[in-house]
């Protein structure tokens, strides 16, 4: 029960900080697949939104927010390790696009999750 749960989360920080160690490498084909686009309801007429999932330390997660911002997005950064929701929110964006992660940054915008900041796939899914 509950002590379980307490060594659960006790661990949970360790392996978002292995995983995200693991995706912050360079991914020759980061993938992208179409999802739903939930966390997009709220969005007011014209504005175009796009969350990162990532972590303080992660220097590709500061430079997909920049590369998003300079493009006209209002970026929604996610801390996978310091929000208590934000690992899961990644793992129900990537569970929705049917796809896994070796780490971060996930970037979900315009109903697209992609891994990793792939800058020829973002100018891709903007130019739409």
């Amino acid at each position: 029960g509950t002590c379980l749960m307490k060594k659960i989360l006790k661990l949970l920080p360790i392996a978002a900080v292995l995983l995200a160690g693991i995706a912050c490498s360079k991914r020759e084909t980061p993938a992208a697949k179409a999802v739903k686009p939930a966390a997009f309801v709220h969005t007011q007429a014209g504005e175009k939104r796009a969350i990162v999932y990532g972590a303080d330390w992660c220097e590709a997660c500061h430079l997909a927010g920049a590369w998003l911002t300079s493009h006209g997005y209002t970026v929604i950064d996610r801390d996978i390790e310091k929000e208590r929701d934000g690992a899961e929110a990644m793992q129900d964006a990537l569970d929705a696009a049917g796809l896994t992660s070796p780490g971060i940054p996930v970037i979900e915008l315009e109903g697209v999750v992609v891994l990793g900041f792939d800058q020829k796939k973002l100018e891709k899914i903007t130019a739409k």
